[in-house]
């Protein structure tokens, strides 16, 4: 029975002997940091460029260089080149250009030129400690981009205009004479409408001094011409017609009386 109770004991104390605790990874900041300070001879860096010791150029650590936000597998286009950031030491400071990667720098450590580095302390330290450093373009960058948005808000405003007048000149109505029957004509009807269920135009809703009303999106207005309409001018006069034809009979048969009394 002792054994029996031991057991669980024994290899519950086992687990615990075997088990590590594992630190949690903190999060990048990568507004800056605090790490150490140390110097060396410059010339063509990774973002591309070439300097001198007597630039205030300085270089990130890999670890900080490689994670930035939107950086590549080519560090020429890192995002981070060129930023500027200013460093604090027992109350010196010094404003350099981020230009170069550090692979022997932990994560926050800076790499400067000899002339950036004398500003914080004397060459012959070599490496400081305690190094607090932070971005100076930050505030710059956001209010950068809220100019890009406003200038976005303009262009927008100008393409909502554009896009309303196309929508206006597309829904414009062109009337011609034809649309209408001609006036004045006997037996036409102004008020049919053409065939095929199209929607009839009224020439009293016709307004030159106004805008014409557009038609709704489920109907279109066929431009046909005008069926002719025969007016009573354009047919012959039958009357007239038949009383030429009879004065002419009569004149024959006056001229044929003559000659026949001229003969006897």
């Amino acid at each position: 029975m002792v054994y029996l109770f031991t057991l669980p004991v024994a290899l519950s104390l086992g687990l615990l002997t075997f088990t590590t605790a594992r630190p949690i990874p903190r999060a990048t900041d990568f507004s800056g940091g605090t790490g150490q300070g140390t110097y060396y001879d410059t010339g063509l860096t990774s973002c591309g460029q070439t300097y001198t010791d007597s630039d205030l150029i300085v270089a990130l650590s890999h670890l900080f260089y490689d994670s930035y936000p939107g950086a590549t597998a080519n560090p020429n286009n890192n995002p981070v080149c060129g930023k500027k950031l200013t460093a604090h030491y027992q109350g010196k400071s010094v404003t350099v250009t981020v230009a170069d990667r550090c692979t022997g720098c932990a994560m926050y450590d800076l790499d400067f030129t000899p002339t950036a580095f004398q500003a914080l302390a004397d060459l012959s330290v070599g490496r400081i400690s305690g190094v607090v450093w932070s971005f100076d373009d930050d505030s710059g960058s956001s209010g950068s981009t809220t100019s890009s948005d406003d200038s976005s808000s303009s262009t927008g405003s100008t393409d909502d205009g554009s896009e309303s007048a196309g929508a206006n000149s597309a829904r414009s109505l062109i009337v011609t004479s034809g649309d209408f029957p001609a006036q004045g004509a006997s037996g036409s009807d102004s008020s049919s409408s053409p065939p095929g269920g199209s929607e009839k135009l009224d020439s009293s809703s016709v307004n030159s001094a106004g805008p014409i009303a557009e038609p709704s999106p489920a109907s279109t207005i066929t431009a046909r011409s005008p069926s002719p309409t025969i007016s009573d001018r354009d047919m012959p006069n039958h009357s007239s017609a038949a009383t030429v034809s009879t004065n002419a009979g009569q004149r024959r048969r006056s001229v044929w009386a003559r000659e026949l009394a001229f003969t006897l």
